[in-house]
């Protein structure tokens, strides 16, 4: 199905075949390049701050050679996040479909290629840009048989998610598109869906769908703003370049592995002020044990108490 416009006010949605379809909520649920983010913020434009120089090759590969192999064997029957890092590159692999798939995001310096998700890459310029990596790497690399190549770019955060009439809205990459490098997109869709789905399990009458629609932005908007930008803050440490930094990064990566495999003894076993994504026990509890429903039901208890003040009152 293919929009041909949108009426925000009835709210209906007519399709290039003619046909239009009404309803009494439209949830833009369509992406990066989506098409009903136009009809909230009042333009077509993805809201791009900036390309971060970029690009990000994207490609699966069989695993069944990986058994037959020394060097890849344990890849697969010991599966896990495999990330290797390097100076303004990083790889990231791990199984998928049961083992019999591996996937691949590799990431390296943009060649001043256009912004797509779907432009085709050539398994030659993956391996020109780390012909350099472990010998690993260049078997995985070598089973290549088709890639997909993305400029990356930093999406600047919407004001808003809601149209002004209360009756379309927005969620996942069509509101808060983010870069891969906390690996955090699709988790913050599913948060939204959770959320809203939560919100919309208390709905009693239509009057009362902008007042949730307040509540579901107001919920969201700063988890998955300060996910957006915290992705970005994750290229620093995943592309330094060799020298003391990367080094004491690389001393802190070792001693967070090393504190994990220990017990925890009142606490003192949290790295909280590591300034590492993988130093911290309090800080990946905050991004790994968000509790939509306990969110939600958080946000309810204040507002039927009348801590919180939105559009209109149940």
């Amino acid at each position: 199905m293919v929009f041909k416009d949108l009426n925000p006010n009835v709210p209906s949605v007519t399709l290039e075949s003619g046909a239009t379809f009404s309803a009494d909520l439209i949830i833009g649920a369509d992406g990066i390049h989506s098409v009903v983010r136009g009809c909230v913020v009042g333009h077509n434009t993805l809201p791009l701050s900036a390309p971060v120089g970029d690009m990000a090759y994207r490609a699966t590969v069989s695993t069944e050679h990986f058994l037959a192999d020394p060097d890849l064997k344990d890849l697969v029957e010991n599966p896990r996040i495999n990330c290797w890092m390097g100076p303004f590159k990083h790889i990231i692999g791990y199984c998928i479909r049961d083992r019999k798939e591996f996937n691949l995001v590799m990431l390296g310096p943009d060649n001043e290629s256009a912004y797509s998700w779907t432009a085709k890459g050539d398994r030659s310029e993956v391996k020109a840009v780390f012909s350099e990596w472990e010998p690993r790497l260049q078997k995985i690399i070598s089973h290549i048989k088709d890639v997909l190549k993305t400029k990356l770019v930093i999406c600047a955060p919407l004001k808003t998610w809601t149209h002004s009439s209360g009756k379309v809205t927005l969620m996942g990459d069509a509101c808060h598109p983010m870069l891969p490098y906390r690996a955090q997109g699709a988790a913050m869709a599913v948060e939204d869906a959770a959320v809203l789905g939560n919100l919309f399990s208390r709905l009693q009458s239509r009057s009362q769908i902008p007042m949730l629609l307040k509540a579901y932005e107001e919920i969201r908007y700063r988890r998955a703003t300060d996910m957006q930008t915290g992705s970005a803050d994750n290229r620093r440490l995943f592309h330094m370049t060799d020298g003391p930094e990367q080094q004491a990064r690389d001393a802190t990566m070792l001693s967070a592995m090393e504190k994990a495999t220990q017990p925890e003894i009142d606490g003192h076993n949290d790295h909280s002020n590591n300034d590492t994504p993988w130093g911290s026990k309090s800080r990946n509890a905050e991004l790994f044990g968000y509790d939509a429903d306990e969110v939600v039901d958080r946000w309810w208890r204040n507002y039927r108490s009348g801590k919180i003040q939105v559009l209109a009152n149940l």
